[in-house]
């Protein structure tokens, strides 16, 4: 706890060696099956893929050498310990989105945010 969104990612990794994950914030209410099965899908032997810029979702493998690199992001203080140097760090590739597909990644943080998301919900 206190030590960044790193912190959970290692954790999962670790938990859940030689999986391949899909990590996904709580706050994007417009995901679709559709965008996180092709997060899930395109380039399969990426070790780590996100979506243009955008550090979540993404999908990492949980291997020996991802711990590795994870464990050293994690050892950094500040900046250095965030979710942007940690997929750096497992050669991260992203993919490209449509318009449509970028809408989806609305995050939510503020009750205004909220607010205008649920309003496009309905």
């Amino acid at each position: 706890p206190g030590r960044g969104p790193v912190s959970g990612l290692l954790s999962v990794a670790k938990a859940l060696l030689s999986q391949r994950l899909v990590i996904v914030a709580v706050d994007m209410p417009h995901l679709d099956r559709a965008l996180l099965q092709r997060l899930a899908n395109e380039a399969p032997d990426a070790r780590c893929v996100r979506f243009a810029g955008c550090e979540l979702p993404l999908r990492i493998d949980a291997t020996r050498e991802t711990l590795v690199a994870l464990s050293t992001i994690f050892d950094r203080e500040g900046r250095a310990r965030s979710l942007r140097a940690a997929e750096a760090s497992v050669d991260v590739i992203e993919l490209s989105l449509s318009v449509q597909e970028a809408a989806q990644l609305i995050n939510c943080n503020t009750p205004s945010q909220w607010a205008t998301a649920l309003g496009v919900l309905t």
